[in-house]
Order: structure tokens, then C-alpha cells, then sequence
């Protein structure tokens, strides 16, 4: 598969910054949802909700916890500890993003720097046959695009990370919720299947049309003077929005 391609790729190239970068996303989905776990008991002491655990599945599930780990049961040390939590998911959530950021650029380095090692190493046969701006294109417009397609990946297990934390709380308040959820989620992506394999064909033609841009970019620039002189300047934007 192609994302199966890219995570491969970029795992070669960026090493053990992929998995690690990974893990805090999963460390931060689950600092989030502890925190809204914690949430549930908080709100049962201040007297918000039904505060027994007989009637609350979540309470079920985090009293024993709490019990094991000798928490009180109290607002004080229960409003303590969800503040400590949520504020370690807002740091881990911006180092992640920071991260991510800056495994994205280097992505995004690595192959304009090998393309452009790829061209300046080629033979003359290449030279001659391929255009200027298609070695233009490759090098600035579609290394970016690969880097793209790495960052929504990352993203998409970043989300499914969140989904899974969330679906578990969900599934332990209320298991048909996340049955009818599920049935609604399986029904959206049937519907949006064929959207999605069109954007993949739209996506194709997005090499040809940078390409022509790119052309007539260079084409337009290297003659601005004659263009000026020759008072063609209406045609030349004309052609050029033809372009874009």
C-alpha cells in the first residue's frame, strides 16, 4: 500500500524518530483520556452526576484504582491529581507537535536533497530527455507532496490513537453507543469511499498541472523584457491563468 510505503521510507530515513514519535502520540491520547476518567469521580464528590459506582460503569472501573494506588477520595487530592494530568497531556500535545514538525521538515529535506543529488548525478541521455521544469517540479513541488503524504499519516495514527481512547470510555459507559457509533462510522466511510479515490486521481493530475505552471513560469520570466517590448503583456497573463 502506499502509506505502508511511506511510514517504510520514512522509518529508513528518520530511524528510531518515527516509532518514538508515535509512542507520545499514544502517550498523549491516553493522558487525555485518564484525565477525562478522573473527571467522572471529581464531579461525583463535588456533587455533579451520580457520584455511586453502582449505577456509574466508569466509576467501577477507576475506583479500584484509585483504592490500589491509596488515593483519597476527596475533591482537594482528586482536583490535584486531574490538573497534574491534563497539564502533562497539553505538554506532551505540544511536543508531539513540535516533533512532528520537525520530522516532517527533515522528511522533506532528505528527498529535495536526494533529488536534486539524482539529477546532478545523471547522465547526459536523462539531461537531454527530461525537461527543466519537470526536474524543477520533482525536486521543490513533489518532495513536499511526499512530505505531506508522511504528515497525514502520522496524523491519522495520531487521531486513531484518540479514537481508540475515547472509544474505550465510551464503550465502558455505554457499550451501544459505541455500537450505534460504529454502524454510523462504517456507513460514512462506505458513502466517502469513492470521494476518496477520486482525490487520489485529482492528486495525480496535480504533477502534470505544476509542471506546465512551472513551465510557463520560467518560460514568461526569462522573457519579461521581449514581453515588454512587444506589449504582450495581456497575453502573457492570459496564458499564464490558462496555466494556473
Amino acid at each position: 500500500m502506499l502509506y505502508g510505503s511511506v511510514l517504510s521510507d520514512a522509518y529508513g530515513t528518520l530511524g528510531a524518530s518515527v516509532p518514538v514519535l508515535l509512542i507520545c502520540m499514544l502517550c498523549a491520547s491516553l493522558l487525555e483520556g485518564m484525565g477525562l476518567t478522573l473527571l467522572v469521580p471529581l464531579l461525583g464528590r463535588i456533587g455533579i452526576g451520580d457520584g455511586t459506582a453502582d449505577s456509574n460503569p466508569i466509576l467501577q472501573f477507576v475506583d479500584p484504582i484509585l483504592e490500589a494506588a491509596s488515593v483519597p477520595y476527596e475533591v482537594g487530592p482528586l482536583m490535584v491529581i486531574v490538573v497534574f494530568v491534563l497539564l502533562l497531556q497539553v505538554a506532551m500535545t505540544f511536543a508531539v507537535a513540535c516533533f512532528l514538525v520537525r520530522c516532517t521538515t527533515r522528511y522533506t529535506a532528505h528527498w529535495r536533497d536526494k533529488l536534486f543529488g539524482a539529477v546532478t548525478h545523471a547522465d547526459w541521455t536523462f539531461l537531454m530527455r527530461t525537461k527543466a521544469e519537470t526536474q524543477v517540479n520533482q525536486i521543490v513541488n513533489e518532495s513536499s507532496r511526499v512530505s505531506a503524504a508522511f504528515s497525514l499519516l502520522l496524523q491519522m495514527f495520531n487521531s486513531l490513537f484518540f479514537v481508540l481512547v475515547y472509544a474505550v470510555i465510551a464503550f465502558i459507559a455505554s457499550w451501544q453507543v459505541v455500537a450505534m457509533l460504529l454502524a454510523f462510522g462504517l456507513a460514512i466511510y462506505l458513502i466517502t469511499r469513492p470521494l476518496s479515490r477520486r482525490g487520489r486521481r485529482v492528486g495525480e493530475r496535480v504533477t502534470e498541472v505544476s509542471q506546465a505552471l512551472i513551465h510557463r513560469a520560467q518560460e514568461f520570466l526569462s522573457g519579461a523584457k521581449l514581453i515588454k517590448a512587444t506589449a504582450t503583456e495581456a497575453a502573457a497573463m492570459g496564458l499564464f491563468s490558462d496555466a494556473v
